[in-house]
């Protein structure tokens, strides 16, 4: 079976000792992958680059997780007054997993903070705020209603990766605030919504494969989703 990597964050519990961290990373991630067929490895936020090669060396893929916001200095910008909370820790660490995953050509499959990370240490950037963009969107991005639930629709590129998967259009959940602003040059918009959000890309080089979504499939497949699960399992495929 294949192994798969999954990044993590750090939860700080200050409620029962001082500064105290754990790694953490949401079960759906896990499931999705045990659904779609591979195994998957919780990769600890650990910025030590001689323990990242020798975990990535036993893996097949990776899956750069959601979580808090990726720290603007990334992409040369100062820190706006919509900017959420940062980790810079997790922001190393994801870097080091990002630098070792393409210098040993793993597949790579982004998801929400995952695909802004990606796409910021490859040379893009980020609207810090949906708010800032140059025409503001208007479809409700950080949605209340259930994980699972699809909330808008996204319009998909013909010739891409992603329409062979889940056609010219899908429905997809979504929880973010910050979105792609420029995309980095190695890659290229498989899809959008309707205000104008870069909602995925994949990679234009054959050398490697790398794939980002902005919304949450996990959430999705692991309840019973089938066309998200499927995403799961193309990406399986392609390892």
């Amino acid at each position: 079976m294949k192994k798969i990597g999954i990044s993590s964050g750090l939860y700080i519990n200050n409620k029962m000792f001082n500064d105290y961290k754990m790694t953490c990373v949401a079960n759906n991630y896990m499931n999705s992958v045990i659904l779609a067929g591979a195994v998957p490895f919780v990769l600890p936020c650990i910025a030590n680059e001689n323990i990242i090669e020798e975990q990535l060396k036993n893996l097949d893929g990776i899956i750069f997780t959601g979580g808090e916001d990726c720290s603007p200095a990334l992409y040369g910008e100062e820190t706006l007054s919509k900017c959420g909370r940062i980790t810079p820790e997790r922001d190393e660490a994801d870097m080091l997993f990002l630098k070792k995953a393409l210098e040993l050509k793993i597949p790579i499959l982004g998801i929400c903070r995952g695909t802004q990370l990606l796409n910021v240490i490859l040379g893009g950037s980020l609207y810090q705020d949906l708010s800032y963009m140059e025409e503001e969107a208007f479809l409700k991005h950080q949605q209340e209603i259930n994980q699972a639930q699809p909330s808008h629709k996204i319009k998909i590129q013909n010739n891409s990766f992603l329409k062979s998967i889940l056609g010219g259009e899908a429905w997809v959940n979504s929880f973010h605030h910050q979105s792609i602003k420029e995309l980095a040059s190695c890659f290229k918009i498989s899809a959008e919504s309707s205000d104008g959000v870069i909602e995925a890309y994949e990679s234009i080089s054959e050398d490697y494969f790398m794939l980002g979504v902005q919304w949450h499939p996990e959430m999705m497949a692991a309840r019973g989703n089938d066309k998200m699960l499927e995403l799961f399992k193309k990406f399986i495929e392609k390892l």
